[in-house]
């Protein structure tokens, strides 16, 4: 097969995850008598999605200017859903849908800024990763199990949000840091332009 062919790889697992999201939207709103399971094996299969193409995009060095957008665009897209669906479903306050929203926005509007500049992005910090972890668990089980302690949802999300509070502040630094210097040892950047040689062909 041809390199170039193989280099899409990632992208396109990232193009299914993305198509995903409306999937999930709707088992989870179906009023299937297991609309709530086929909506989080929606889910889960997108997590293990979004650990596939960036495993075969590390592993293989087939990273991309598009994969770095279209990964992160379709994660963001998945989790951003499923915050406002066990919002709507009063599962979480609105509030803490609304908080995981600007969290994933901002760290994706940055992302793109610092990518575009650099070719490269920020690696998430061990706060980030923990928070992810937490927030990916917390949505599965909510998602499946809607009913199983209830009354506990918002206090464990609200932790989720107040831990994702560390990780946005150090991903801020870093990411100032970057642009006014032109390196972050911490990352693993340095000064190097969007359009050097070591910048892969767009797909």
């Amino acid at each position: 097969m041809h390199l170039f062919r193989l280099r899409n790889i990632p992208n396109i697992i990232s193009g299914f995850r993305l198509l995903l999201v409306p999937v999930f939207l709707l088992f989870y709103f179906s009023g299937l008598p297991q609309a709530h399971l086929l909506a989080g094996i929606t889910f889960v299969i997108a997590a293990l999605s979004d650990m596939l193409d960036g495993y075969i995009a590390r592993r293989f060095g087939f990273i991309t200017p598009l994969g770095h957008v279209l990964d992160p665009l379709a994660d963001k897209c998945m989790q951003c859903t499923a915050a406002i669906c066990l919002g709507i479903d009063g599962i979480i306050p609105m509030w803490i849908a609304y908080c995981l929203i600007a969290k994933e926005t901002l760290l994706l509007i940055g992302g793109t800024v610092i990518f575009r500049r650099f070719a490269d992005c920020i690696p998430s910090n061990i706060f980030g990763k923990a928070v992810s972890a937490l927030i990916f668990f917390l949505v599965s089980f909510y998602t499946v199990f809607p009913d199983v302690y209830r009354a506990g949802a918002p206090w464990f999300f609200a932790i989720a949000v107040i831990l994702s509070i560390p990780a946005l502040v150090i991903y801020t630094v870093r990411g100032v840091r970057l642009l006014r210097s032109g390196s972050d040892p911490d990352a693993g950047i340095s000064n190097r332009p969007a359009n050097g040689h070591n910048t892969p062909e767009v797909n």
